[in-house]
């Protein structure tokens, strides 16, 4: 609903967030690490948990690590980097050992592995991040209405309107009152403590597959529900079966598909393919628990599959049986000031291991064009290219997970045919290769440097900072500091050419950029020289002479000097070199060549935003 309202002397908060699950905690993280007020609702109680995705990525343990907090999420996860696929053994008792592989068969990321780690954990990390910030969840809160409003001075100004109920959590707790069921609460007075009226210029829906806020703006999901049904365990297991620090793949000709993986502190999941009617289960609930019966009969397939080996489920702390709705919301936003993140905006299987890398990803994409508007920095039509970006990744996400639950199918399923799924699909399920076009991407029509994916993150190469030869990383410089990068890779400047068109292009590309464009730009250069070359010769402007920000291509981790990686993998021309600029959530959004005449180009791309 739209009304007309006279232009309020200030709003309450930048951006209100509902939902503080793994898509609102880093909304919130990312956007108070750019100045942005923002305020986070959630229904739970504190210390209540809501989904169980548990599997981080290797792009997710990147952007968090961009983030500065990432060392203890790598710290308490278990790292996942052996697969196991079991086969049924010759007489049709139970299982034997077929092959063994990588996890993730990849030498483009610092983290080649899947992080297992609770969920409550994982939230955990980002809620203290966020109180380091001052930014506190009001919880338990539910939204009872919302408007957006449009001023009467000016119709293109909007703002939304959210009147939220906070909640006794004696009455949650005496009541046993779920999660999903407490939004009914708002008109019983003995379950409201407080109600009050929240003016936001934006609002993220971050409240899962059941969300409130994409219903309140009548944005439908659409999509399909799967025939096939899925139990869900997790236990400490009691057992002989040699690979339960790998991620398991097993093929049982007692209990069919079984997924297994490792968890913190000796624990494990499971997945099994149930033999029930679909019509009896519900789809995509990933927050209840199965009935007794249907528990008892779950882990009796279970411990049978793992059979001749001895595998008691012990401590079992979730179990449940699942459908999946494998769907897309039809809009990613309404009136470009409500915006959906995470499972609000798509729902799939948590088997394809995506449901909190997505969610995250999610608001790193939104997070600085938000904050790029509210700053005056950026024109507001640069919100659309949120949807254009993530809605491409929730596609291939969909067909990512129904390549997955084919690999599973009866009849059908082997070992061999889930890791050719993962292995065709190894790039996106880490989230390394996950591409964004949109307007902000522009190809490399004059293949200045043709090895460089644009529209995807920042490459891992290994670099050498000159000044004092610590070893380093492109990946490194990308922290999420809401900057805009320029990486220069102008070449090798002991050619007097070369040092010459790199003076020109930097003298150029200071003097056209406007202050307040490079006040936000963080400038590195790479170049094509040994560590031990001079660079006192070079006549640059003082933003391109920042000691720390100057590299040679050269990888510093080891005793021998191994040189010509980045420049080598980029296919970067000596001739000309490669001026790479890089969104602020480390997306490769253009290259030009390092020559005046290339300048124009960037100068055009930064003020259009």
């Amino acid at each position: 609903m739209v009304i007309l309202r006279p232009t309020p002397e200030s709003l309450d908060t930048d951006v209100l967030i509902i939902g503080a699950g793994p898509a609102g905690l880093m909304a919130a993280l990312t956007l108070s690490r750019l100045g942005i007020r923002v305020k986070l609702l959630d229904r739970r109680v504190p210390g209540e948990t809501a989904g169980q995705a548990d599997g981080i990525q290797p792009r997710t343990m990147e952007i968090w690590e961009s983030l500065g907090i990432g060392a203890e999420l790598k710290a308490v996860g278990s790292h996942i980097h052996r697969s196991v696929m079991y086969v049924p053994n010759d007489d049709g008792s139970g299982i034997k050992e077929a092959s063994q592989t990588l996890t993730l068969p990849l030498d483009c990321t610092p983290h080649p592995y899947t992080l297992c780690v609770a969920s409550s954990m994982t939230e955990g990390m980002l809620i203290r991040a966020l109180a380091e910030r001052g930014v506190i969840i009001d919880q338990p809160f539910v939204p009872k209405s919302m408007q957006i409003v449009k001023t009467e001075d000016d119709a293109r100004v909007s703002y939304v309107e959210v009147t939220v109920a906070g909640l006794h959590e004696d009455y949650l707790r005496i009541n046993g009152v779920r999660q999903a069921d407490r939004g009914k609460l708002i008109d019983i007075p003995e379950a409201v403590k407080a109600g009050h009226v929240i003016r936001a210029k934006y609002v993220l829906g971050c409240d899962g597959a059941r969300s409130w806020v994409r219903k309140a703006v009548g944005i439908a999901l659409e999509g399909e529900t799967t025939d096939l049904v899925w139990g869900v365990v997790e236990f400490t297991p009691e057992t002989n079966f040699p690979t339960m620090r790998a991620s398991n793949v097993i093929a049982s000709p007692l209990s069919g598909g079984i997924l297994h993986v490792p968890r913190e502190n000796d624990t494990a999941r499971v997945y099994i393919r149930l033999r029930r009617d679909p019509n009896t289960v519900a789809e995509g609930e990933t927050q209840g628990s199965a009935s007794q019966d249907s528990q008892e009969k779950i882990i009796e397939s279970i411990e049978k599959a793992f059979l001749p080996y001895t595998m008691r489920l012990t401590n079992v702390t979730w179990c449940n049986e699942y459908k999946v709705g494998r769907r897309v919301a039809s809009a990613f936003s309404s009136a470009n000031c409500v915006f959906l993140l995470g499972d609000a905006v798509r729902t799939h299987s948590p088997m394809a291991g995506q449901g909190a890398n997505g969610a995250m990803a999610d608001a790193c994409n939104l997070a600085w064009k938000l904050a790029y508007v509210l700053q005056g920095r950026a024109n507001p039509d640069i919100l659309d290219t949120y949807e254009a970006e993530r809605r491409a990744h929730a596609m291939e996400l969909m067909k990512f997970d129904r390549d997955i639950f084919e690999a599973f199918r009866p009849g059908v399923f082997t070992a061999d045919a889930y890791i050719n799924v993962r292995d065709q699909k190894v790039m996106f399920m880490s989230g390394v290769g996950v591409k964004c076009e949109s307007r902000l991407t522009v190809p490399d029509r004059e293949r200045v440097a043709p090895g460089l994916r644009i529209g995807e993150r920042v490459p891992w190469a290994g670099i050498t900072r000159h000044s004092d030869w610590t070893p380093s990383n492109l990946l490194d410089l990308m922290a999420y500091n809401g900057h805009f990068k320029l990486i220069i890779l102008p070449g090798d400047i002991r050619d007097p050419l070369v040092a010459h068109l790199f003076s020109a292009f930097s003298w150029k590309l200071v003097e056209s950029l406007r202050k307040d464009v490079i006040k936000f730009l963080d400038i590195f250069t790479v170049l094509d020289v040994p560590k031990e070359t001079s660079c006192e010769g070079l006549h640059l402007p003082p933003a391109f002479r920042i000691t720390e920000n100057v590299y040679a291509d050269e990888d510093g981790r080891g005793q021998a000097q191994q040189n010509g990686r980045l420049y080598e993998s980029l296919n970067v021309r000596p001739d000309r070199g490669a001026a790479i600029v890089v969104r602020p959530d480390g997306i490769t959004a253009m290259v030009t060549g390092v020559r005046a005449e290339y300048v124009d180009g960037i100068v055009k791309y930064l003020d259009a935003l």
